[in-house]
């Protein structure tokens, strides 16, 4: 499969791709290295310097291939962080996430895979483990921005079909 992986050069994206690679496929990674590194991009993948704050960069990179899947682990993730800035990371990653999901169904990728969290579950979580029926209630900016695209991602497949999958630890 050809796959394109953003956020590929952080810790999780860059396992992932690694698993990829070992399984045989074609994989690029896109990042703008903010909080990724270079090092981290395994070889054997194909790297890509782009800022998913660039919608015709995202555009055009996820229109450059027919892609089989993308999977999207790009994103500000320090809870922490989030609750001392927390427009910051509602608009950045709601707006990257929005760049990419749009640039997806304009190019007919039909399979998006998405790096959720846990902290969509608030305090909940820490006592239980979660299910499809655990009640979802973020208690940080980080939590509540992941839930955003996690809805956006269901209208896109409502409306047009794309498929996606949403991964929370």
């Amino acid at each position: 499969m050809k796959c394109l992986v953003t956020g590929g050069a952080g810790y999780v994206g860059s396992h992932v791709v690694i698993s990829l690679l070992d399984a045989g496929h074609d994989v690029v990674v896109l990042d703008n290295l903010s909080t990724g590194h270079l090092s981290a991009i395994p070889e054997g993948a194909r790297f890509w310097n782009i800022d998913l704050a660039d919608i015709t960069a995202t555009r055009n990179a996820i229109a450059s291939e027919n892609w089989d899947v993308v999977l999207h682990f790009a994103a500000l993730s320090s809870v922490g962080d989030s609750m001392r800035t927390p427009f910051h990371y509602l608009r950045y990653n709601a707006m990257n996430s929005l760049n990419v999901i749009e640039s997806c169904v304009d190019c007919n990728v039909r399979r998006f895979v998405f790096s959720s969290t846990a902290a969509l579950f608030g305090e909940e979580i820490k006592s239980t483990k979660a299910s499809e029926s655990t009640v979802i209630n973020p208690s940080s900016p980080y939590g509540d921005s992941k839930f955003f695209i996690e809805k956006t991602l269901s209208w896109a497949d409502r409306i047009y079909g794309m498929r996606s999958a949403c991964l929370s630890v």
